[in-house]
């Protein structure tokens, strides 16, 4: 089985390198790695960055005892998907896995998310795509973490097993991922995932679970972040959403989208 990994926080991620190592532990060897040259998080589906997309350095690590073959391109996740599949790539491969993100993509974050962004490039050329994150903590910022005590990667360790895990699985019982063609399965990881942590199908959120503030009077010729923070209340959404199974329940979400950024019937495609 050939396996594209890529994401939206760069070549040189923590996370992308972890997810790798324990795909290879579960068998799953045969993996090339495409991913932005640096993090370009936050940018959807963008394919145009600057005059110098498509700029490729390409090298191979040693992973597991593994050499891998790894490609940086300039510009955005999706770009680095299609170089992937039209240029770096001779066959198309059997899934393209995206992540894992640091931060949460669900309810209508969904929407320009570079980590979905690029596995829904993959879906639109009829490769099963998946989605992959892990849920900041809000308490810190997992940057932070990482320095102070490696929560952050001890986290990133039992998603990468749990998601090879459950790769084994699924092909154990189907063969193949070809049911999934043309769709993507978005998989958040609370916080708090540990090994015996539920997971549950959870339709996208018809909200957003993070709302801006309004901004301060400012200089308009200074570049600038306008505020935001956490959604409050969000343990009145949709009980049955992605936010509120993640953020309240405390639970791993899989939520099936088609293309079209419409949700999917989980049953249909047997995740």
């Amino acid at each position: 089985m050939k396996i594209l990994l890529t994401n939206d926080d760069g070549i040189d991620a923590i996370s992308l390198t972890i997810l790798a190592e324990e795909l290879i532990n579960l068998g799953f060897t045969n993996i090339i790695v495409v991913a932005p040259k640096i993090g370009v998080s936050g940018v959807g589906r963008m394919l145009k960055m600057s005059k110098d997309d498509g700029i490729i350095t390409s090298h191979k690590r040693l992973i597991s005892n593994h050499i891998i073959e790894y490609h940086g391109v300039t510009g955005s996740p999706a770009l680095s998907v299609a170089h992937a599949l039209f240029e770096i790539l001779i066959d198309l491969p059997d899934v393209c896995i995206s992540g894992i993100n640091k931060g949460e993509n669900i309810g209508r974050a969904m929407q320009f998310s570079g980590t979905i962004g690029a596995a829904m490039e993959a879906a639109a050329q009829q490769v099963p795509a998946f989605s992959l994150s892990l849920e900041n903590p809000f308490k810190d910022s997992w940057s932070e973490l990482v320095n102070e005590n490696g929560e952050y990667k001890q986290k990133v360790r039992i998603a990468a097993k749990q998601f090879a895990l459950y790769m084994h699985n699924y092909l154990e019982v189907h063969g193949s991922f070809k049911k999934l063609s043309g769709h993507v399965i978005n998989i958040n990881y609370p916080s708090t995932v540990a090994k015996d942590t539920p997971k549950v199908y959870a339709p996208q959120s018809k909200f957003h679970h993070y709302a801006w503030e309004r901004a301060v009077k400012r200089d308009f010729t200074k570049p600038y972040l306008l505020p935001y923070k956490r959604a409050e209340h969000v343990q009145y959404f949709e009980p049955q959403s992605d936010i509120y199974q993640l953020m309240v329940n405390r639970n791993i979400t899989f939520t099936a989208l088609s293309t079209r950024f419409e949700n999917e019937n989980p049953e249909k495609l047997n995740i």
